[in-house]
């Protein structure tokens, strides 16, 4: 966690050091996508380009506690299958004019699939177990629109999380 941390930092420094003498704003967003997934980002835009780092969670139906071996005690009866992703995205956009942007995204993560089992000693009388996991990579490509200096929206396709949208604030601008 401590290295990803670093690692962001590191990159936003970058960025922002390559961009001096522009109007700089840095910004979080929130979004939704037709995969039933949440997108969380963090943004850093100047009058030319906006650079993107988020993660994504699809939400599922996971029934109780995750458990990594099903032990001798445990219920046996399942419940249904399922599966869910996960995601890091990073991405870069280039305005075309001064409230219109595009931007491309490249996500990287992992594709779960997992067994829900009865059992009602545990929290929602049942546990679930992972069954397979495996690495996953999407692209995708986002039109912005800004609403004023502060306040974004977008909406965009990528191959894992499909129809996307969603909002994004930047805080005041520094220079």
């Amino acid at each position: 966690m401590a290295k990803r941390l670093k690692l962001y930092f590191f990159l936003i420094s970058f960025f922002i050091s390559i961009n001096i003498g522009y109007t700089k704003q840095i910004g979080f967003g929130i979004g939704f996508s037709s995969e039933n997934a949440i997108l969380l980002n963090l943004n850093y835009k100047n009058d030319l380009q906006i650079y993107s780092f988020g993660y994504n969670i699809q939400s599922s139906d996971t029934r109780g506690k995750l458990v990594s071996e099903q032990k001798s005690n445990y219920g046996k009866t399942i419940d249904g299958y399922g599966s869910y992703f996960w995601t890091i995205d990073a991405g870069i956009g280039y305005y075309l004019t001064k409230i219109i942007s595009i931007q491309a995204e490249l996500s990287i993560g992992s594709l779960e699939d997992y067994t829900n089992y009865i059992d009602r000693r545990f929290k929602d009388n049942g546990y679930h177990m992972i069954d397979n996991s495996e690495t996953i990579i999407g692209i995708g490509a986002l039109i912005g629109y800004d609403f004023s200096k502060n306040i974004r929206a977008y909406a965009g396709y990528n191959s894992l999380k499909r129809i996307s949208f969603g909002l994004q604030y930047f805080l005041s601008k520094f220079d």
